[in-house]
């Protein structure tokens, strides 16, 4: 073992016990400024994530999918009281196989279904409370277009765990209030969809409300129309860029806008008219935000951004093109500063490059949280910059050991980033796709440099952008700028659980009058590298 490695083997022992020892006696290295995203602590958090105890086993279905979704329609008039809707929702899609003549689409509940047609004429089905099975009346040659059209009534169902680690699908308040909340596999239990990420609509969707005259309904995209209707008012959004199921997001209030295009992006905020004032003093810096992450990874990907309140504490979403957040997350002093950088950070990590698959969803929240710290380097102060990302660094690293203390002690099952099955609480860890996640960021930039960092940043975000990747991905992108092999590296954060453990032991030894230190380093985990 080389005198370098051997070094750095001493000194990473060194913080790791520094670190250890801090968490079991309580005490943190440093004193940290508070930040939304600690709130984690003890189960609670703004973005509504509970820590669990255990993790159920998981069977996670995929339907045969021999079709390309294009975009998604959905026409929906809700009942603001009960959470009853009439809805509509058109599919375009395209045929990935020939002869193609029936699709399945995910569709959980007890549904009415009014009728199906494809390419207007009725079209025979089936729906047995999970899947909706279509048939399409004709046999399709593979790259041909066509469009299946599903009216449908009911209550949408409040989803189990294995679906998602939020709330209500749909959720309804006095009247007034509505939001949906579909991540990751929720939006089946609201529109019929091919619901995994995997499959984006390519050309975007559109969202049509119909609600009272006095309410306001926002959605993704723009703002194309807003017609009275005797005393109902039809809201019509389009969003024209590739958007996965999970991220369609409807929301409705008694709203008024907050408006910002300083970096050159139609920034428009919805908030309660009792916020408003405390929304335009935390969302003063949001323009910024937008400018430094266009610099760091490349433009803002889609046509607008604002934040959306909701009157439902479910925690904040990154809905692509309207964060939503609930009414808490306001307090009109900047304290929720780096939840709002975590939820926008996330419309190049997660809405426009998104994941083939939902067991690497470290591509999603490791990222975002990295960018947290990268934030603070940012906007600090000229000379701070170092000093800055550093304490986010070390908040991190604290309450990354800490989860993962409190799992050995409570005997509670620990895996790695990387998952073999579709447990949604293990998707949405803090310990592993958050913290252990924007850790191997923060240590891949310090292995092969700042430049080359940023440069396979760029690289990796320019090759993928509003498309699916999987951690190959990054990978090979981060290995073409560097000229380095990276596989190892990867693979022990990513395929390993936990972290590298050592030993140590060390004495004195006096000899013709000169002191001399021996240190000695073992391995602590049998079988790990």
């Amino acid at each position: 073992m080389s005198k370098t490695r051997m070094l750095l083997i001493i000194c990473s022992s060194m913080i790791v016990y520094l670190v250890v020892s801090s968490v079991i006696s309580g005490t943190p290295l440093i004193e940290f400024n508070n930040s939304s995203v600690d709130q984690a602590l003890d189960g609670k958090s703004i973005f509504g994530i509970a820590y669990r105890s255990t993790s159920p086993s998981v069977q996670h279905v995929i339907l045969d999918h021999p079709f390309d979704v294009r975009k998604y329609k959905l026409d929906v008039e809700p009942d603001l009281n009960t959470g009853y809707i009439d809805a509509t929702v058109t599919i375009e899609s395209l045929s990935e196989k020939k002869g193609l003549d029936k699709i399945l689409l995910n569709f959980v509940g007890e549904w009415n279904i009014e009728g199906v047609t494809v390419d207007g004429v009725a079209a025979n089905w089936q729906h047995d409370g999970e899947v909706l099975s279509v048939e399409l009346g004709k046999s399709l040659s593979e790259g041909k277009r066509f469009s299946v059209v599903i009216s449908y009534s009911g209550i949408p169902g409040n989803y189990p765990e294995k679906y998602s680690w939020l709330g209500n699908t749909f959720s309804v308040s006095e009247g007034k209030y509505a939001s949906t909340m579909f991540q990751p596999y929720a939006a089946r239990y609201f529109y019929p969809c091919f619901d995994e990420p995997s499959d984006k609509a390519d050309d975007g969707c559109e969202v049509i409300v119909t609600i009272p005259k006095d309410l306001t309904a926002v959605s993704n995209g723009l703002l194309q129309s807003s017609e009275i209707v005797g005393d109902k008012q039809v809201f019509h959004y389009r969003h024209i860029y590739p958007i996965a199921s999970y991220l369609i997001c409807i929301a409705i209030g008694p709203y008024v806008t907050i408006e910002d295009d300083k970096c050159g992006v139609p920034v428009i905020h919805h908030v309660y008219p009792e916020h408003k004032s405390d929304a335009e003093v935390d969302f003063a810096q949001l323009w910024k935000m937008i400018t430094c992450f266009s610099e760091l990874f490349g433009p803002y990907p889609f046509e607008k951004y604002g934040m959306v309140v909701i009157n439902d504490d479910v925690g904040w979403m990154e809905h692509q093109t309207m964060t939503t957040i609930d009414k808490g997350g306001i307090a009109g002093d900047g304290r929720y500063e780096l939840g709002y950088v975590h939820e926008l950070s996330h419309h190049w990590w997660g809405d426009s490059v998104t994941v083939k698959d939902n067991r690497e969803m470290w591509l999603h929240e490791g990222f975002a949280t990295y960018c947290e710290a990268l934030w603070h380097e940012y906007h600090s102060q000229e000379g701070c910059e170092k000093i800055a990302y550093n304490s986010r660094i070390e908040r991190l690293i604290y309450f990354c050991f800490k989860y993962d203390i409190l799992d050995k002690e409570q005997g509670v099952e620990r895996f790695p980033i990387y998952l073999e099955d579709y447990d949604v609480f293990k998707m949405f860890n803090w310990r592993t796709s958050y913290y252990k996640g924007a850790l191997l960021l923060h240590m891949l930039r310090w292995e092969i440099g700042d430049e080359d960092f940023f440069r396979g940043m760029k690289k990796y975000y320019r090759d993928n952008a509003y498309g699916n990747v999987t951690t190959s991905d990054f990978v090979e992108a981060m290995e073409s700028v560097s000229k380095r092999e990276l596989e190892d590296f990867f693979h022990g954060w990513l395929h390993i659980i936990g972290y590298p453990e050592y030993g140590l032991c060390s004495y004195y030894t006096r000899s013709k009058g000169e002191l001399k230190a021996v240190v000695t380093v073992h391995q602590a985990q049998p079988g790990k590298v």
